[in-house]
């Protein structure tokens, strides 16, 4: 469990990013987990334990989305918890950020999270989404582009209608 202690955080991270549902978000770890350890042993290279580890939590992500024919909708609790000295206009901007995530199609936002988010590179997601590297660098760019136009138009409504102080 050595291998997992080191990868805990970035794949809690990285659920609570693509499923808003905190039921589905422990279901998913856990599923992931218990496959994981059942096929544990099939791991030739164990430094390619990570890739193997979040390819399983992706397709679990996927099969979920797939059953419930729909996006679930972002809840604020699950955004990860932040170092205490962040502030309230980061913690607004992480939320709002989060917020457009949902509104990418699957693919597209595991692509953003595992490379802006988790640090992975693109030949590593390549690596746990399958496909050809051309495929990620092209979701990349396509969630860039999506994120920056939904984050201006969320701008623009919020300069339009500003929110009331709490």
């Amino acid at each position: 469990m050595g291998l997992y202690s080191k990868s805990h955080a970035r794949l809690t991270r990285y659920v609570q990013a693509a499923v808003y549902d905190k039921d589905d978000v422990k279901d998913i770890i856990n599923e992931t987990l218990l496959r994981v350890y059942e096929k544990f042993d099939t791991i030739e290279k164990k430094e390619s334990f990570i890739y193997y580890l979040f390819r399983t939590a992706s397709r679990l992500i996927t099969e979920l989305h797939k059953r419930q024919h729909r996006y679930t909708e972002f809840d604020e609790d699950l955004i990860p918890v932040y170092p205490q000295n962040i502030n309230t206009t980061q913690t607004f901007e992480v939320k709002e950020l989060y917020k457009a995530l949902s509104r990418l199609s699957l693919p597209t936002k595991e692509a953003i999270i595992l490379f802006e988010i988790e640090g992975f590179s693109q030949e590593e997601i390549c690596q746990i989404q399958g496909g050809t590297l051309s495929g990620v660098k092209s979701r990349i760019s396509r969630g860039r582009e999506l994120l920056k136009r939904i984050l201006i138009d969320t701008e623009k409504i919020l300069i339009k209608h500003p929110q009331p102080k709490s």
